[in-house]
């Protein structure tokens, strides 16, 4: 396993415009009989700078599979706020994002106690300083990669099946790490996903 940092990047394009003006020149009368004709002369012209970009930084792969695998966890979180805010009803769209067989089976458990039970939760869980922990490329089974970040749930209320809310945890801001792999579809999945009671 290696430990790396992963930056981002943000481009951004500037485009300046100059505008020049010029004012018209007093009349002034003329009595001569004749006209001469004019000489043409030659205008030197200066050609326009012309506009470079810089290129766009190349990704490598772990980088392309950080940044994947940290949108599918922002997806699960997102889910699994809407399931809790049901009631558990929905939670079939969880199993997308869960890639062993024991994970599946506690999941379902859970959001069957739920539903049984009528509790639900209001409001939802922020994630941050999400951060990689450990990738590898060449796990079995595909790349494979651990993230760490902060779960903050102190804007959900739980409520039992009468509407009365339970009291707010101790800690509603801890530590949350999940281990991932990337499979031959390139769809991430869960592997393992642990709170582990540290404070953020």
């Amino acid at each position: 396993m290696r430990l790396r940092a992963v930056p981002v990047t943000v481009l951004a394009g500037l485009i300046a415009l100059g505008m020049a003006g010029c004012s018209p020149e007093d009349d002034v009368p003329t009595a001569s009989p004749t006209v001469a004709s004019p000489t043409p002369t030659e205008v030197a012209t200066t050609p326009s700078p012309t506009a470079t970009l810089s290129p766009t930084p190349t990704l490598t792969e772990e980088e392309v599979h950080v940044a994947e695998a940290t949108e599918t966890l922002k997806g699960y979180i997102a889910t699994q706020v809407k399931v809790a805010n049901n009631g558990g009803q929905g939670s079939e769209e969880l199993e997308q994002f869960l890639g062993t067989e024991r994970l599946l089976t506690d999941h379902a458990k859970v959001w069957s106690s739920a539903r049984e039970n009528g509790g639900y939760t209001v409001g939802a869980t922020e994630i941050s300083a999400i951060e990689q922990v450990s990738y590898a490329a060449d796990a079995d089974g595909g790349p494979a990669l651990t993230l760490r970040y902060c779960a903050d749930v102190s804007r959900v209320t739980q409520f039992d099946a009468a509407g009365t809310a339970f009291p707010p945890p101790v800690q509603p801001r801890s530590v949350g790490q999940k281990t991932m792999q990337r499979g031959p579809d390139s769809t991430w999945k869960i592997l393992e996903e642990i709170s582990t009671g540290e404070a953020c």
